[in-house]
């Protein structure tokens, strides 16, 4: 079940909104991310963990923590990997995982906000598997001043979502309305998630009313900066408008109807239910006008199919029989065409992968679908939008987008592993020569430069600390422009005897003396400081020199090499054994969601064959009455 919305099966909202335009249901972690990590990442692996978690790459994230976990690289780290990965295991639905998880941790010695986020984890669990009252009793087990900035909104969410699951409204409306209107444009739309799940809920309880004021409070207050606050503000506008239509509000439909974002993909959507609600009104004209929008502008689409019949039904209506024919002449056209298209999808899904047919592969940090209000970039995808827009189909293309990538991971390993046995091949013959190799002999001679240079470098700054000479730190510039003017005083003193110089010239050699030693003293601190840096970093160096000679010699080593031979063979077999796995299950994944996809294909030719069905027959009975009643025409231009 949706963390952010609950869906009912016997609803409006499910059996109509949802199938025809899906609420957002964004994952889990899409908020939690947003979490400050701790002060520095004391273990490479939870760090390495930690980079992949904020670049949306849970999977990665995931796999850092299980193997640091299985190799003991998390010595410092425990208690955040622990959470981290639970918290990932929630979002990919591994609900006994992370109860698994959850359960130990807060018997354990915590800091009060990681206890905090451990509780907050389990409630949120708990509400997910539908047990409020134990949701209500982990949420008082946090002490609110050990709430992260990163929770305080979400916690307040889940507990008015609990709240409003178990009856109390005056509850639910005390916790959600600790959050101001500047939560309509934080990241996180918790507040309109609130009250787009009030609303799904207030229509299963018969409520109505209610339920178009909290999805018309979302589509006037939230802001459309992003795409998720897009997809929330048209969709709570088309669930608003299908709604009044329900109840028959049809000029409050087409109100809210009007206003959705036609470069959306609600917008057919949308379009369908005002040309509808200006039918049920009896407004035919009014209803021409997205009919045609939706059969001029859009292409394949399952609501631009029905508004191909709606058009010809309309100008019957109107008592325009020429424009009818014409009408459905265009729509026989585009079933026609359509249809076909279908059956070369369906012929194709046989021997083409899911992925080249409908471009699901995942992109890199683009997570999930939900998130945005696109389908793929793909023409084919088109009569598969019912079916793309449920939950259910996008946790399997979840699925197969983890287990592909998987997949990719296993061949890279597989690449990486050839790279390496190539280099304990060659390191094998070198070693067989008995001769040193020329890595080993580069190695060494660079060792020898950086020591001599880190030797020199530290006996000329230990000699300037000693003498608090200003000049032993000197640049090779400033050097030479002091012997420079050495050799000036000297010739000075040379030639005075002879008066050949003359005092200016003396009075300028002084001036640029009396510089030189004012510059000296002055950068002396600078040098001093910048000498040290060089020493520092000659030393990095110099020490990175030793071990990379250090793993040279051990590698070429015999019982070494053979160590690492058997171990790379070890992996080498296990890789193989995982990859064979892996597209096993991607099989699996790819039959599941071809049947799926034949499934609707079929379901979508049945329904065009039926509006073809429709149109022939409306358009045969339309010639009969003009040919055999020689029914006169009004001239309507719509």
């Amino acid at each position: 079940m949706a963390y952010r919305l609950i869906r009912k099966a016997n609803s409006l909202i499910c059996s109509v909104l949802l199938t025809a335009s899906t609420l957002v249901c964004a994952p889990l972690l899409a908020k939690d991310n947003q979490r400050q990590p701790p002060p520095t990442a004391e273990d490479l692996r939870y760090g390495t963990a930690l980079y992949a978690f904020y670049q949306n790459n849970y999977f990665d994230a995931l796999t850092e923590l299980k193997v640091g976990e299985k190799k003991g690289d998390l010595p410092n780290h425990k208690a955040h990997a622990k959470l981290l990965e639970g918290g990932i295991s929630l979002a990919y639905n591994m609900d006994n995982t992370a109860a698994d998880i959850f359960a130990p941790l807060l018997k354990q010695h915590l800091s009060d906000e990681d206890q905090a986020r451990a509780w907050f984890y389990l409630a949120r669990l708990q509400f997910d598997r539908g047990r409020h009252t134990d949701v209500s009793s982990s949420l008082h087990q946090i002490d609110p001043k050990a709430i992260s900035d990163d929770l305080h909104d979400e916690f307040r969410y889940l507990a008015a979502r609990s709240e409003l699951a178990a009856g109390d409204h005056e509850g639910a409306i005390q916790m959600i309305g600790e959050l101001d209107d500047a939560d309509w444009n934080a990241p996180q739309y918790w507040l309109a998630y609130y009250h787009l799940n009030h609303a799904i809920e207030a229509e299963a309880s018969g409520d109505w009313q209610t339920a178009v004021t909290n999805f018309s409070l979302i589509a006037d207050e939230l802001v459309a900066n992003t795409q998720e606050a897009r997809a929330l503000k048209n969709r709570a506008r088309l669930n608003a408008g299908l709604l009044l239509i329900k109840h028959k509000r049809y000029s409050e439909a087409t109100d809210q109807l009007r206003l959705v974002d036609y470069r959306s993909t609600s917008a057919a959507d949308a379009l369908l239910a005002w040309g509808w609600a200006a039918m049920q009104a009896q407004n035919y004209r009014e209803a021409l006008t997205p009919f045609t929008y939706l059969t001029g502008f859009f292409s394949a689409d399952p609501s631009v199919a029905e508004s191909y019949l709606m058009v010809g039904q309309i100008y019957q209506k109107l008592e325009t029989p020429s424009h009818a024919i014409k009408a459905y002449q265009k729509a026989e056209t585009y079933y026609y065409k359509e249809l076909k298209r279908i059956r070369d999808i369906q012929s194709r899904l046989t021997n083409t992968s899911f992925d080249e047919l409908f471009d699901v592969a995942q992109q890199a940090g683009d997570d999930w679908f939900s998130h945005a209000d696109t389908l793929p970039d793909n023409a084919n995808t088109a009569w598969l939008k019912p079916l793309f827009h449920q939950q259910t189909f996008q946790f399997l293309i979840k699925g197969w987008q983890d287990i592909n990538k998987l997949e990719n991971n296993l061949i890279s390993a597989q690449g990486r592993q050839s790279s390496l046995r190539y280099v304990l091949d060659a390191q094998k013959a070198a070693f067989t020569k008995n001769t040193e190799t020329q890595q080993e002999i580069e190695l060494h001679d660079r060792l020898q430069t950086l020591q001599k240079t880190y030797n020199s470098s530290v006996e000329r700054f230990n000699s300037a600390q000693q003498t608090g000479d200003g000049l032993a730190l000197a640049s090779d510039d400033e050097i030479m422009l002091w012997r420079l003017v050495d050799r000036a005083e000297k010739r000075i003193q040379k030639l005075a005897p002879h008066n050949k110089v003359r005092q200016q010239q003396r009075d300028m050699v002084q001036r640029v003396k009396g510089l030189l030693v004012w510059q000296a003293a002055e950068s002396y601190p600078s040098r001093r400081w910048q000498a040290q840096k060089q020493i520092n970093e000659i030393q990095a160096l110099l020490q990175e020199a030793q071990h990379a000679l250090e793993r040279a010699n051990t590698i070429s080593r015999s019982e070494h090499r053979q160590k690492a031979t058997l171990e790379l063979e070890r992996l080498e077999t296990e890789t193989k054994h995982e990859l064979l796995q892996a597209q096993t299950l991607k099989a699996r994944y790819e039959k599941r969601l071809k049947q799926q996809a034949e499934d609707a294909l079929n379901a979508q030719k049945k329904r065009l064959e039926q509006y073809l069905l429709e149109t022939q027959l409306a358009k045969a009975r339309l010639h009969d009455d003009v040919l055999f009643n020689g029914q006169a025409e009004e001239q309507y231009i719509p």
